[in-house]
């Protein structure tokens, strides 16, 4: 997670608790189905660069480095990547990515550009990193989704100043570098818990045939021409 220019990152306060969501039957289902859309967009091949960018705690670069993929994580917060223990991480802006032009096979990035002061910029810094012929993914909270709707009423918390984005504003900011292919998942609402996640399947599979633009999570993948990393 990523907050640019701010002078306090955003996601300090939180580092310490954050993983805790996914040890919830709940988060466990979120991360589960969020890592199906990525992971359905791209393919992670053994040994190839990869840099995932605003990593926070690393748990996508950690189920990146899994798959063979030579990563690094890069966030602007020191507490979030105190969590990441173990894992190649480094601090930075994803708005000034200190890394040499096509240095990367794989950009991954994960609920980032809803919290980065220049959505533009940093796309456009994750395109000059990556190699021509390179696949860049991302995924960001829906806008058109009960998920948006339920972050947007949290009082006094991160998502305060979060911008989130829509399907077609996700690939409009994707579209100048290649074509974009994109999907929401994450059809259960925040309040969805208990022994009803035996039927999130069930609602995940409606939701994609019914409503495929109001999943929580929006994931969307582009593959660049080479002509636009030069």
């Amino acid at each position: 997670m990523e907050d640019g220019a701010r002078q306090k990152p955003l996601f300090d306060p939180l580092a310490a608790d954050y993983d805790g969501w996914f040890a919830t039957p709940l988060g466990s289902y979120a991360f589960e189905v969020e890592w199906e859309a990525l992971l359905a967009l791209t393919r992670i091949v053994a040994g190839e660069q990869a840099l995932d960018v605003g990593c926070g705690t690393g748990v996508f670069t950690r189920v990146l480095q899994d798959g063979g993929a030579d990563v690094i994580g890069i966030d602007v917060s020191p507490a979030m990547l105190a969590q990441a223990r173990g894992l190649p991480v480094a601090r930075a802006s994803a708005q000034a990515l200190p890394f040499a032009a096509t240095t990367f096979d794989l950009i991954w990035s994960a609920t980032m550009l809803e919290f980065v002061a220049d959505p533009v910029g940093a796309v456009a810094e994750m395109a000059r990193v990556l190699r021509p012929g390179g696949r860049l993914v991302v995924g960001t909270i829906n806008a058109r989704s009960r998920w948006a709707d339920y972050y947007r009423r949290q009082q006094g918390t991160v998502f305060q100043q979060a911008r989130f984005l829509a399907p077609a504003e996700l690939v409009g900011l994707l579209e100048p570098y290649g074509r974009v292919i994109w999907q929401t998942v994450l059809f259960v609402p925040p309040s969805y818990g208990g022994r009803r996640l035996a039927l999130a399947r069930l609602l995940e599979w409606l939701g994609r045939h019914v409503l495929p633009d109001r999943g929580g999570f929006l994931a969307a993948a582009v593959q660049p021409d080479e002509s636009s990393n030069e």
